[in-house]
């Protein structure tokens, strides 16, 4: 049986994909290097080095003993 043709060559369909392919990834890849970018430029944001230091406190606030002479019985 011979196969019958209705005009549509198939270069002509690659010919057509391919251009939106080929912009695809290279959007893709430009978007890749922008996600990376961006979360090398999140990383300096919290990086440790430029956070203020805290002040520890002297003494605490509530004592041990005070918390367990709740629990103790009278």
């Amino acid at each position: 049986m011979a196969q019958q043709n209705y005009g549509h060559p198939v270069g002509f369909y690659l010919s057509v994909v391919t251009l939106p392919t080929m912009g695809a990834l290279v959007m893709a890849t430009t978007l890749k290097e922008i996600v990376i970018a961006v979360g090398l430029a999140s990383e300096e944001v919290f990086r440790g080095d430029r956070l203020p230091l805290l002040k520890k406190p002297k003494s605490p606030t509530t004592s041990v003993t005070s918390s367990t002479s709740i629990l103790t019985p009278h």
